[in-house]
């Protein structure tokens, strides 16, 4: 699937294999609630709003990897913009994921070029989950981007590729120009006729 509907008339949802997903692009963001790796408690997307977010779903060790790469390319263009969150999001179903991620142990999961606090975990149902997400195989990473109210603007489920995070990219830089441009023309004044 490609397609999405954003703030701009464009549909951005896409997969890598062209299956059967559901875009919610142009919908409120699913509730989750998670607790990042430092013990914060995070309820997504209320704590992510007034800001754009830039979400990674991961649901399985082989999806860790691409989930670094989306996050790492992310962060190398993004990272000093006070206008945008990012975060990793562990999807965890059961005791044995727990081990496999390395929750409880001293390692890093999200590697060393990451806060901990960007780091969220969720333990939930995998299929109440996709459903809401929209999401097709729990092996694909999974990469959400969300405008300041919690509305998705941007969906991808597949491997890190450079053109889809440049269009991902475009996507919020055009969505920030527009929103900035929308707060100045509400700050100025009306001139009288």
């Amino acid at each position: 699937m490609s397609c999405f509907v954003n703030h701009f008339g464009c549909r951005h949802a896409g997969t890598r294999d062209g299956g059967e997903r559901r875009s919610i692009v142009g919908q409120t963001f699913p509730t989750m609630h998670g607790t990042s790796l430092c013990g914060r408690r995070v309820t997504l997307p209320k704590d992510v709003q007034g800001k754009f977010a830039f979400l990674v779903l991961s649901f399985s060790d082989r999806a860790r990897p691409e989930a670094d790469a989306w996050y790492h390319a992310f962060a190398v263009r993004f990272d000093q913009n006070p206008e945008v969150a990012s975060l990793v999001v562990l999807i965890i179903r059961g005791v044995n994921l727990m081990v496999s991620t390395g929750l409880g142990s001293e390692s890093d999961p999200g590697g060393s070029s990451r806060q901990r606090d960007d780091v969220v975990t969720v333990y939930t149902m995998w299929d109440n989950l996709r459903e809401a997400l929209g999401a097709g195989s729990e092996s694909d990473t999974w990469v959400y981007l969300l405008d300041r109210h919690g509305r998705v603007i941007f969906q991808y489920g597949g491997p890190f590729e450079p053109r889809r995070f440049d269009a991902m990219a475009l996507i919020l830089e055009q969505a920030i120009a527009k929103d900035r441009h929308s707060e100045q023309s509400e700050a100025r004044p009306l001139s009288p006729p």
